[in-house]
């Protein structure tokens, strides 16, 4: 996908207009200043090189010519024009480091708050997860593409200069210049091109080469590559990919090798003309002996102007090309959201599927068939079912993070889509599957961003540590709640968690939050029996009044439901107690538990 979606991109008028405009804009708002002074240095950069060019001949003629005075006084007009130029030029230094932090910092702001109001559903898209990393990666290009934009307009100011100056004191040499000049523009843009082409080419071939560089110094895998004898063959895999992107460059490089000797040994030749019939012109009387001087700075002004040109605006393409990625992130749509607030019943809401169907965007076949069911408000109720029959998508489209294709999901008879969703998640608590670890912070923090509304009192962290069954935890940790969770971020004071106890940190997130309604999706996945019969234990004494939605293979957790719906295929095909379930003769729900207890018994 990455390679078809990348060869198709093409940096066309209308885009650069779009990114160039879109792009000065976020520098101007990010960094006014800086991006005012850059823009001034380089213009005032541009055309100094020329008319410093032209006051050496002048000031070559007035001395030739015995004019002391002027003389003097253009020495004094060179020396402020490099002082201008110097002190600008260490400014300009000062201010691009500057916007380059002000603008990737703006510009990762931008995105990140972009993400948040895009739909879930639409970015779980792979074309948009790559447009994402792709966005992320070079949000820090858009603080390279303003000095690069500014810097094409001043090579373009430079080269217009030097050639209006030249053709002034001589418009064949000026043309003859630019005849000279015209050979390489269109070479080195031909080499630019065919680079940026084999880049998007051959893009697969280097993610994979930095897909497999990437285990070589990952620590979560070292134990697997080390006891499998991975390595020296990622190495392999590794070198392979990296030599195949860059082969082509190299094999252009070769081609091209002759052609760009030759033009520049042209080039040389010419100034040499040049310079040549300018000496025979100084002689015959033609031309003054200084601006043979301003002839030869001229040419190299030109010369250079050209070259950085020719380079600018090939690197301005490339980079217009990662800009507009992240510009075309920025513009998918974003999450519409409701206005009506839940009324405040001092119970939790009632909630409904009717007659509900959703097909995932990658699939043909609906993941959900016509579920209908209802959660009383303060019911406990659990999903079964295998794996891949739809139960995680239910719990994902009462959260509103997916649309059904059709029928309704209510919370106390309002539809689902006409609700704030803000004010809708207040009343929700969850524990994922893929519960969030924050290890690069203490424990406070993980179990009080279960709630960052509420002041972070340690009595109701300590609440929740107990109700998660963290106690013993907590008791070993030499900083208690303030101790960070990976040492990674503090190698000296930090503490590595096992996969048990993340799941009950994460469960102490949700203690903290204190819901209405409390979806826990396999909350108990990497604990013991014992752990999770006592996590249970306090799940039941806390959500008393409150509304329980339990995901679970461990029957000896669902069986206490009040009610359990047994998912197929994206269908509920049982639904009832326990006791109810296992009195349906060749049930699923019975077929599904008796084989869970035969492997206890056996």
């Amino acid at each position: 996908m990455f390679n078809q979606r990348e060869s198709k991109e093409k940096p066309t008028p209308a885009k650069l207009a779009r990114v160039v405009i879109k792009t000065t804009t976020m520098m101007f708002k990010a960094s006014p200043l800086g991006a005012s002074f850059i823009t001034v240095a380089n213009v005032i950069e541009s055309v100094t090189p020329s008319f410093m060019a032209l006051l050496f001949g002048v000031t070559i003629n007035t001395l030739t010519n015995g004019d002391w005075q002027g003389f003097v006084f253009y020495v004094v007009v060179i020396l402020v024009l490099a002082l201008v130029t110097t002190i600008t030029a260490r400014i300009s230094g000062y201010f691009n480091l500057k916007m380059q932090y002000d603008i990737q910092n703006y510009a990762l702001e931008q995105l990140y708050l972009k993400v948040n109001k895009i739909p879930i559903a639409v970015r779980e898209l792979k074309d948009n997860a790559d447009k994402l990393e792709i966005a992320e990666n070079y949000a820090a290009s858009l603080g390279w593409l303003f000095p690069l934009i500014v810097q094409v307009v001043s090579q373009i100011i430079a080269f217009i200069t030097a050639f209006l100056v030249l053709a002034n004191v001589s418009l064949a040499i000026a043309l003859v210049v630019f005849a000279m000049i015209v050979p390489n523009i269109v070479l080195t843009t031909y080499r630019m091109r065919k680079e940026r082409r084999f880049w998007k080419v051959n893009s697969v071939n280097r993610r994979k080469g930095w897909g497999f560089r990437s285990q070589l110094t990952d620590q979560k895998v070292a134990m697997e590559l080390k006891l499998y004898g991975l390595s020296h063959y990622f190495i392999k895999r590794w070198r392979h990919y990296i030599t195949r992107d860059r082969a082509q460059n190299m094999d252009m490089y070769r081609k091209l090798l002759p052609f760009e000797t030759a033009i520049d040994a042209l080039s040389d030749v010419v100034q040499v003309a040049v310079l040549l019939w300018s000496g025979k012109q100084v002689i015959d009387g033609t031309l003054e002996v200084g601006y043979l001087v301003t002839i030869k700075g001229l040419i190299d002004s030109m010369s250079n102007a050209g070259g950085r040109l020719t380079i600018s605006i090939n690197q301005v393409g490339l980079e217009i090309l990662n800009a507009g990625d992240y510009f075309d992130y920025l513009d998918l749509p974003e999450e519409e959201d409701g206005q009506m607030l839940l009324e405040d019943t001092g119970r939790p809401p009632k909630l409904e599927f009717r007659d509900v169907v959703f097909t995932y965007a990658m699939n043909s076949e609906p993941t959900i068939k016509n579920v209908s069911f209802v959660v009383e408000p303060g019911e406990d109720i659990a999903l079964v079912g295998a794996n891949g029959s739809g139960k995680t998508t239910i719990v994902k489209l009462l959260l509103g993070i997916y649309q059904p294709d059709s029928g309704q999901i209510l919370v106390d008879d309002v539809p689902l889509e006409k609700l704030n969703k803000a004010a809708y998640y207040k009343r929700m608590g969850a524990l994922f599957q893929d519960y969030a670890r924050m290890y690069f912070t203490d424990l406070g923090d993980n179990i009080w961003f279960g709630d960052i509304t509420r002041k972070k009192r340690e009595k109701d962290l300590m609440s929740a540590v107990e109700k998660a069954r963290l106690n013993g935890f907590l008791a070993k940790l030499p900083n208690g709640l303030k101790q960070i969770l990976s040492k990674q971020y503090d190698e000296e004071n930090g503490t590595d968690l096992s996969g048990g106890q993340w799941q009950r940190v994460a469960l102490a997130r949700g203690f903290f939050r204190n819901s209405d309604v409390l979806i826990l999706d396999e909350p108990t996945a990497s604990v013991d029996a014992k752990a999770e019969y006592e996590i249970f234990q306090e799940i039941a004494k806390n959500q008393q009044g409150k509304t329980t939605l339990i995901i679970s293979h461990r029957f000896s957790t669902v069986r206490k439901a009040q009610k359990i719906l047994v998912i197929e295929n994206g269908r509920v095909i049982e639904s009832g107690s326990h006791r109810e379930l296992m009195n349906i003769k060749g049930g699923l729900y019975q077929e599904m538990f008796s084989l869970q207890a035969e492997g206890y018994l056996s």
